[in-house]
């Protein structure tokens, strides 16, 4: 025999079953004893060898033995000498052990007293111990323990160290009964190991020798009763389990949890906010809670409840060297057909030069569904076989044997769904191919997390992400992560940090709240009208208290209150039993609960107090002078209206106003089109302004704001607390302006509603319905006919004719393949024109991807969907909605005009086209622009963003300049007012660019267009007229992370005079000119001859 050949024995561990797949598990010993294989035999049935100091008896599970030995290792077989020398025989585990009486969970308790040994790591001299992070988030969990007033939170990014943590805060304390609760399955087994073997803990010496391992209960059904449950706590240590199990437990058996378990773990705590988290872990007292995350932040806007007591960036992960630097190796592919072998291609060269250099990485494709898993595993697996690749998602057959195989190392590759769950580690994971790009900003970053960590092994390489900058996720948050040449080691530290700092600060806002534990309802969730009665007066002084004084507090069954202690806002919730409202009876009643918030705001100016109240029963006149000690005055009257200051194109659905008559006041309100007779009485000094509400644009975004002249003022938004403030302080300091006109709010007011008659104006463009520009998902709607499927905004609407009420018009989806439809107007019988669009030839175009697939003249026909028609006079008809300004539009100044020299161009001819004529208006205007742009792009065509475009990166803003030119009407310069209706139409509908969330769907446009039209006539025919694609695709992340956007647009019509506009052409001008300015507060300019 080999005796330098050993046989080891398991681990020391004892299970106990309490019901089905739910045990105790304690490992007593984590070294097996190692036998020679020339041990002394000293008996073959049973098997039983000797070390010289064990005598160890083999024994086939089940099989009765002799109380003489006293360690016994069960098989799975009947055990021979031949079977374990060969490594055939699995071994079981210990039946009998001496350790197994020597412990039990209060010993086990008793022995972490004082054991936990805080050495931090020296990675220079490769000695182990905690990393800086973990030490001083250990000291913030014991600092707080001493005197907890709430649920804790600890963040930590993913690869710092936060499992480990939580095992020393466990022998720390150290915890009597610990629950930690995990997301899923596969974490609740990984963790469960942990606990059981604390880790490294005991490898790195961090914890004395007398330590003892945890007894852990792994419960992984809710098939336990009260009872059993009680037995699991009693004989437990630590308790693992998901949320999902614990929320389907009866209340006998949570009511067994609450009463025994005395500190709780939350790992991977960003979940806590789903309904059922927060309803299990409200029955435990909150300062029992600690919270373990790596990203505290939801996108559902959604914030986790607690006290941040120890936070550690991503930023100084990187800086201390927790995290690898990260390869970022995009390709750009706009055939996404192509765009999954051009990924995997780059990918598996990366793993093989990795490989090469004596890297032990491995590759992982994530997919975001289980067909897709399947696409992309035949592409690796038909192509690099070599590399075994494995494909693993949940539900797929054989799943526990097949993650089995990938814990081992036994696949270079590994296609998944998404990631191989929370808390997984494999520290060879290190090249990720994206083949669908993540669209959550908190599991991109635990995703990315998994890969960046350095570990302990040194023999690791660089994170590699391989990406499609063609294939960019849509959510902002994380937008510029798949910008090219994205520095992901600069950017991903700030999207993590501030992503994390918005959720501190809304915390520390909090803060400054006392008793919030006594609150039925948590702030974090309060959600309630901006709105609020303004009141000013000369004193500083705030008694908050005082509110009881003006409040009965005996009307109502719950009052709660709290002031922060900066001593500006109160909050004050009530609740009281009423009678339900749809029956005569006593017996059934509800709690309706109500919120008082009252902000106060200090200037050097001006002294306000705000007062928001959601029930009528309180007195707020009262309430004011109660808090402020002296009776406060009513912000009232006509400054009210200063509020609507900066609001443009305000639609007015509803206004009241007042008019004397002989001593006595009448009111009336207006609503709907009503409205247009209230304002105008308004503006004739008949009528009183009382109250009005409008929407409209502010500083080019949606905006809306309603106040009366009793002081009180109100949005249609909704907020939180701090939402409240921010929101109480702009309305004050525009009521306090004496700079602004309240009679100026007329001037950008609206006419809204339905139309009699024809709009005495002429239609100049169609563009799609607000449900379709405003949808997030615009650029996966299409259009499909005669097998043919075109991107919406690749569709042209273009009016072919126009006459009093009807348009018809053309849906272009490519040269060859359109739809030729009408548009038609006629008196309803309530006396209202309304629309209806039929299809005159063609064939029939369906839509796709907003709802379901439905032909394109049903949705037209639905729900007001008709072609939003701009006219001539400012005017648009959304449907059988007409809206235009209340006043007329100014004449355009034709001093802006701004004229250059034509001679020698044919003015007939518009565009350059693929040959770029030199003789066109096109070619020889864009000649003019080469210097002033970085990039000059030439996008004429159907579904064009503009004519010509251009670009410049300034040092202190981004460019983007859209000309849209037109041809004159044979050629000739003059007053012709119909060479301005297209070339105006097109201004106003390339609006929608500006959005800066349009920014990538701009670029991929101009990227895809380029592309097709290289494919089609070589690249000589190249739509870039100065600068590259490549410098383009920068400005993603330019745009979204570091500079503001300046939009520009111009109109180039050279059969425009300068010195023949007509006041027909001027009016047409500033109406569009005025248009655009309201809505996106851009200055159109208009280019022409003289």
């Amino acid at each position: 025999m080999n005796a330098q050949r050993n046989i080891t024995l398991p681990k020391v561990i004892r299970r106990k079953k309490i019901v089905g797949d739910s045990e105790i598990i304690h490992i007593d010993c984590q070294q097996g004893i190692e036998l020679p294989i020339d041990s002394r035999i000293l008996c073959t049935s049973p098997l039983v060898l000797s070390n010289g100091e064990q005598d160890v008896c083999f024994m086939k599970i089940g099989d009765m033995v002799s109380d003489d030995y006293q360690y016994v290792v069960d098989c799975k077989y009947k055990p021979t000498l031949q079977k374990l020398i060969n490594g055939t025989l699995p071994l079981i585990g210990w039946r009998k052990h001496p350790s197994f009486i020597e412990s039990s969970p209060d010993k086990v308790l008793k022995s972490w007293d004082g054991s936990l040994i805080f050495k931090k790591e020296n990675p220079d001299k490769r000695e182990p111990g905690f990393r800086e992070p973990q030490i001083a988030a250990l000291h913030c969990f014991l600092g707080n323990a001493i005197s907890p007033k709430e649920t804790s939170v600890i963040v930590m990014p993913t690869g710092t160290g936060k499992t480990e943590t939580m095992l020393a805060a466990l022998v720390a304390l150290p915890c009597e009964k610990l629950l930690c609760i995990v997301p899923s399955d596969a974490l609740r087994n990984q963790i469960a190991e942990k606990y059981a073997t604390l880790g490294v803990l005991p490898k790195f010496n961090l914890v004395s020798p007398k330590t003892q391992l945890p007894y852990v209960g792994i419960v992984r059904n809710n098939h336990l009763d009260r009872e059993q449950w009680k037995q699991i706590i009693l004989e437990s240590n630590v308790i693992v389990t998901t949320m999902t199990i614990l929320s389907q437990l009866d209340a006998s058996c949570k009511e067994v949890i609450y009463n025994n378990i005395t500190q709780v773990f939350v790992d991977e705590a960003h979940h806590t906010e789903a309904r059922t988290w927060s309803d299990f872990l409200s029955g435990f007292n909150a300062r029992c809670i600690t919270l373990f995350t790596a990203t505290p932040f939801r996108n559902d806007g959604k914030k986790l409840s607690g006290k941040y007591i120890y936070s550690f960036s991503l930023k100084e992960a990187q800086e201390q060297g927790y995290y690898k630097p990260i390869d970022f190796l995009p390709i750009i592919e706009w055939d996404s057909k192509k765009a999954d072998k051009a990924i995997a291609t780059k990918a598996v060269s990366r793993l093989k030069m990795d490989i090469d250099s004596g890297l032990p990485h491995i590759l992982m494709a994530r997919c975001d569904s289980k067909s897709r898993a399947r696409e992309i595993f035949d592409i690796y697996a038909e192509k690099w076989p070599e590399y075994n690749p494995v494909m693993i998602y949940s539900g797929i057959r054989n799943y526990t044997k097949t993650l089995e195989s990938i814990k081992g190392k036994n696949h270079k590759i590994i296609v998944c769904v998404n990631m191989l769950g929370e808390g997984f580690d494999m520290p060879e994971l290190k090249i990720a191919a994206l083949h669908d790009a993540r669209q959550s900003l908190p599991v991109t970053l635990q995703f990315i997390g998994r890969f960046t960590r350095t570990s302990h092994d040194k023999d690791l390489g660089n994170a590699s992400f391989i990406a499609n900058l063609a294939d960019h996720p849509t959510a902002e948050a994380i937008e510029d992560l798949y910008a090219k040449d994205a520095d992901w080691n600069v950017l991903l530290p700030k999207k993590n940090d501030g992503a994390t700092r918005s959720e501190i600060n809304f915390a520390e806002f909090l803060k400054n709240f006392s008793n919030l534990d006594e609150c039925k309802i948590p702030f974090e969730t309060i959600q309630f009208p901006l709105s609020c009665t303004l009141y000013a007066s000369d004193t500083n002084t705030w008694q908050p208290s005082k509110w009881q004084e003006a409040i009965n507090a005996q009307n109502f069954e719950y009052v709660y209150s709290s002031v922060a202690q900066d001593g500006n806002t109160l909050v004050v919730i009530l609740g009281k039993v009423v009678n339900i409202s749809w029956g005569n009876t006593s017996a059934i009643q509800n709690l309706e609960w109500h919120i008082v918030v009252v902000h106060r705001h200090i200037t050097p100016k001006y002294n306000h107090l705000h007062i928001y109240s959601s029930t009528g029963e309180v007195d707020k006149n009262r309430l004011a002078e109660k808090i402020l000690g002296v009776e406060p005055t009513l912000c009232a009257g006509e400054k009210l209206f200063r509020v609507f200051e900066g609001l443009h194109r305000i639609t007015i659905p509803n206004f009241g106003g007042r008019k004397g008559r002989a001593g006595n006041i009448t009111y009336k309100a207006y609503y709907g089109k009503d409205v247009e007779e209230g304002l105008s009485l308004t503006e004739q000094q008949e009528l009183i302004k009382n109250n009005i509400f409008g929407h409209g644009f502010r500083d080019g975004n949606r905006d809306s704001i309603g106040c009366s002249i009793k002081g009180k003022i109100w949005s249609f938004k909704r907020g939180n607390l701090f939402d409240f403030q921010k929101w109480c302080r702009m309305v004050g300091a525009l009521v306090e302006d004496e700079s602004i006109n309240p009679d100026k709010l007329f001037k950008y007011t609206l006419k809204v509603g339905s139309i009699k008659e024809w709009p005495d104006a002429t239609p100049l463009a169609l563009d799609w319905d607000e449900d379709i520009v405003a949808n997030t998902n615009v650029q996966g709607i299409s259009l499909r006919a005669d097998g043919t499927s075109v991107g919406i905004w690749d569709v042209g609407l273009i009016i072919d004719s126009s006459t009093k009420t009807r348009i018809d018009f053309s849906v272009v989806l490519t040269e060859e393949i359109s739809g030729v439809f009408s548009l038609e107007y006629s008196l309803h019988g309530d006396g209202f024109l309304n629309y209806k669009v039929k299809q005159l030839n063609g064939p029939i175009i369906t839509i796709y991807n907003i709802g379901s697939p439905v032909s394109l003249v049903d949705y037209f026909n639905a729900n007001n969907n008709a072609p939003v028609i701009y006219f001539s006079n400012g005017g648009i008809m959304m449907g059988n909605v007409y809206t235009i300004q209340n006043c007329d539009a100014p004449l355009y100044d034709t001093n802006r005009l701004r004229t250059i020299d034509w001679s020698g161009i044919d003015l007939s001819k518009e565009s350059q086209g693929v040959n770029r004529r030199t003789d066109s208006i096109q070619y020889n205007f864009a000649q003019t622009l080469m210097e002033s742009f970085d990039f000059l792009i030439d996008d004429d065509g159907r579904g064009e963003i503009a004519d010509l475009i251009g670009i410049k990166v300034e040092k202190e803003s981004v460019t983007i300049h859209l000309f849209h030119l037109k041809y004159a009407h044979k050629g000739k310069v003059g007053a012709s007012i119909g060479n301005l209706y297209e070339v105006c139409g097109q201004a106003l509908k390339s609006l929608k660019w500006k959005e800066l969330n349009r920014i990538p769907s701009f670029i991929k446009r101009i990227a895809q267009r380029e592309n097709l039209r290289i494919e089609k006539y070589g690249n000589e025919a190249s739509r870039f007229l100065k600068g590259e694609m490549e410098g383009v695709l920068d400005l993603q992340k330019i745009l979204l992370y570091q500079l503001p956007l300046d939009f520009r647009i111009s109109i180039v019509q050279p059969g425009l005079s300068k010195t023949q506009a007509s006041e027909p052409i001027r009016l047409l001008l500033g109406a569009v000119s005025g248009y655009i300015k309201d809505v996106s507060n851009v200055d159109l300019e208009i280019i022409c001859s003289e």
